[in-house]
């Protein structure tokens, strides 16, 4: 896709000091503080960022948790791996999320920061002695996940059995997700009944917890964790105070064809009815890429092209946002903004970005204009998961800006 941005601009979008450029003119940055913008085209017209931009809409993450609190038949917490900027957590806040899922004493930290009495769940299933016990005694945290006997003991030496709730989680073998989960954590369904039963003799109040895996296709997979949570329950002969579904809720990219959100949301509800007997614990979910993800798009430019050999390069890549792309069979949208002159017709690249390292490439090649140019910018949609939060500064590279706009580029 191309866009020209001297026709917007003429439209009426904004300029700024640094005013437009000749297409392919190298443009040096300018020291300007951004402020609120109507579209990305607008961020790009006013500034000509050579630094990447993440251009953020409160309106669409707004949106986004309005959709999970109004849905969602139960609580709802933000796991907060996704996206850990201010302006996410401000927003999610300002929906009404109280609770959210944490990895790390420096998530606790930073949701504090926006959020003084703030709920934690404490979902990473493997924590240290000193980061239990910080967890428990400054910030309050009265839910643990776990998934061993190892972890079990270790909380058993700091929490208050009477004040607190264990979380076991469990896998299952198959997956219907890009990043399976399981792989990692996770107890075996016999293992889990087994720590069900002892969290609950040792006096805690329990739960049992699952993970579809990240960006989850089959809203199918849920039950099936719900009837196999049912029957690890009835087996140990323990009441659950609550059954959490974990994350996995898929965000929308170019090769994808995704249920609509609300699908699964009934397909949990039904499914705690039916495996429960009529009887289901309170549900609750942690979704963090499905939350997030559309609420941001990434702009930058492009600062080198080898046209001889289809190779372009960008002043982002994977040591920076756009790692998560390295990792997966996730692919982004992308668009290509210019000044002015009509592009040729899309030709095959391969996307590098800034770093010396040549790891610094995303898998496969990319449809853009065969004309391509220093000077043009790429827009990639669905950038608000996994970007700022995984984001290095290998090389020096990795300084990102984020700039409120009310429409970024989303597919």
């Amino acid at each position: 896709m191309f866009l020209d941005v001297n026709e917007r601009a003429a439209q009426g979008a904004p300029t700024g000091e640094t005013g437009t450029a000749s297409a392919g003119a190298p443009i040096a940055p300018a020291p300007v503080k951004f402020s609120g913008y109507e579209t990305t085209v607008d961020v790009l017209c006013a500034h000509r960022p050579q630094h990447p931009v993440l251009c953020f809409s409160q309106d669409i993450l707004r949106a986004q948790a309005d959709r999970f609190l109004d849905g969602f038949a139960g609580e709802v917490s933000y796991a907060v791996k996704a996206n850990d900027s201010a302006q996410v957590l401000n927003t999610l806040v300002d929906a009404g999320l109280e609770v959210f899922d944490v990895a790390s004493l420096e998530e606790m930290a930073m949701v504090r920061a926006v959020l003084p009495e703030a709920v934690f769940h404490y979902h990473n299933p493997v924590k240290s002695r000193l980061e239990i016990e910080t967890a428990y005694r400054r910030y309050g945290v009265r839910q643990f996940a776990l998934d061993d006997a190892g972890e079990l003991a270790k909380l058993l030496d700091v929490c208050k059995p009477e004040e607190t709730t264990l979380v076991v989680r469990f896998r299952l073998e198959e997956s219907h997700a890009v990043h399976d989960f399981s792989t990692k954590f996770g107890a075996s369904q016999i293992d889990a009944v087994t720590l069900l039963r002892a969290a609950h003799d040792a006096g805690f109040a329990c739960a049992l917890t699952f993970h579809p895996g990240s960006q989850c296709f089959n809203p199918e997979a849920y039950s099936e964790h719900i009837a196999a949570a049912a029957k690890i329950s009835l087996a140990a002969g323990v009441e659950l105070v609550s059954l959490n579904v974990g994350g996995g809720f898929p965000a929308a990219y170019a090769n994808n064809e995704l249920p609509p959100l609300e699908s699964y949301f009934e397909t949990i509800r039904a499914a705690a009815e039916l495996h429960f007997k009529g009887k289901a614990p309170p549900l609750a979910c942690e979704p963090g890429r499905a939350l997030v993800g559309s609420c941001m798009s990434l702009l930058v430019a492009v600062k080198h092209v080898r046209p001889g050999t289809g190779e372009v390069f960008l002043q982002d890549g994977i040591y920076g946002t756009l790692m998560e792309f390295s990792q997966t069979s996730l692919r982004p949208e992308v668009r290509l903004l210019r000044n002015g002159t009509e592009c040729l017709p899309p030709a095959s690249f391969q996307i590098y970005g800034p770093t010396c390292d040549p790891l610094d490439r995303l898998p496969g090649e990319y449809d853009l204009p065969a004309d391509i140019r220093e000077g043009d910018y790429l827009e990639f949609a669905t950038m608000g998961a996994y970007s700022t939060a995984t984001a290095t500064r290998f090389n020096g590279y990795g300084d990102v800006k984020i700039v409120p706009v009310r429409a970024p580029y989303r597919v």
